[in-house]
């Protein structure tokens, strides 16, 4: 199940394959790797340099790409969740993790299963392995104390940059708001979010809301046709009765009535260079917030 911190949670294939390289496929990596690995082997395979200073919780998985009979060492690895509690999004919770090594994996920190003998993680043994939990339970607290204060700091997304203007954001990317799916945007879910951002270039930038992605060309008020996919097919969506877009920027807010049929909305606001927040609410006629914007376009005027 998705977000189960059993392993059926988050382990996953990987598949790598790079013939110009040498690796061709056709072998096995054993032992735990992680996605934080991803980088610095890619770093490795590409000849490239880490910046000074940088650190990784991550290895290099070049080696072992390249001779797979050598052997990914042995770590104790955390598989953390954070925010997003039973599909509601909170603080991060202590021990809503799972500390792997080799075949071990010990579950909310008291549930420890072999994944070897019991792949289904139906037989809890950390009765029979107390000092091997108590091991687990250590590094985990370490880890923790590395990194816990972190956990609650939202990175945010760079806008205004020489290497990215415009950039285009979405309620996936939204904190303290759980809207990332079609089927909420289809549905209309009735909340919003805030985004952080991290101003690269200060001045003048242009803001555009949209309810639908871009591309639909669909109004903001406007429901969306159903759509029939290869794999399964979402409802139409909801018509929306927006007569007026809020938006905040840092410290300047603004709200605009919203022609019946506009697909967009588009602001202006000064920014300032650093770190700010961005939230936004869509209106009907009496003032009554109906959602978030859930698409914004954000790009820096030259």
């Amino acid at each position: 199940k998705k977000t189960s911190l059993y392993e059926g949670g988050h382990r996953v294939p990987c598949f790598i394959r790079w013939p110009g390289g040498g690796l061709t496929g056709g072998q096995d990596l054993g032992g735990v790797t992680r996605s934080v690995d991803i980088l610095p082997t890619l770093i490795e395979l590409c000849n490239a340099k880490a910046p000074d200073g940088w650190r990784c919780d991550g290895i290099s998985l070049a080696p072992h790409l390249r001779q797979p009979k050598q052997p990914v060492p042995t770590r104790l690895s955390v598989i953390q969740y954070g925010h997003l509690n039973d599909g509601h999004w909170g603080q991060t919770a202590k021990d809503t993790a799972a500390v792997l090594w080799q075949e071990w994996r010990l579950v909310h920190g008291h549930e420890l299963y072999n994944i070897q003998r019991d792949p289904g993680q139906t037989q809890d043994v950390a009765a029979d392995n107390e000092d091997l939990v108590k091991r687990l339970q250590e590094h985990y607290e370490g880890w923790w104390a590395a990194v816990g204060d972190t956990l609650t700091t939202y990175q945010p997304i760079a806008l205004g940059s020489a290497a990215e203007n415009p950039v285009r954001l979405c309620s996936a990317d939204w904190a303290w708001a759980y809207v990332d799916n079609q089927s909420n945007l289809r549905g209309c879910v009735m909340d919003s979010g805030t985004w952080h951002v991290d101003v690269a270039r200060g001045g003048r930038y242009s803001l555009t809301l949209r309810r639908w992605p871009e591309e639909s060309g669909l109004g903001i008020a406007a429901p969306a046709p159903v759509m029939q996919g290869v794999d399964g097919s979402f409802p139409e969506g909801k018509a929306l009765p927006v007569a007026s877009a809020w938006l905040r920027a840092g410290q300047h807010e603004e709200t605009q009535p919203v022609p019946p049929d506009a697909t967009a909305q588009r602001f202006e606001m000064l920014l300032d260079q650093g770190p700010t927040t961005i939230e936004s609410w869509w209106y009907d006629a009496d003032g009554k917030e109906l959602a978030g914007a859930y698409y914004l376009t954000a790009e820096r005027c030259e």
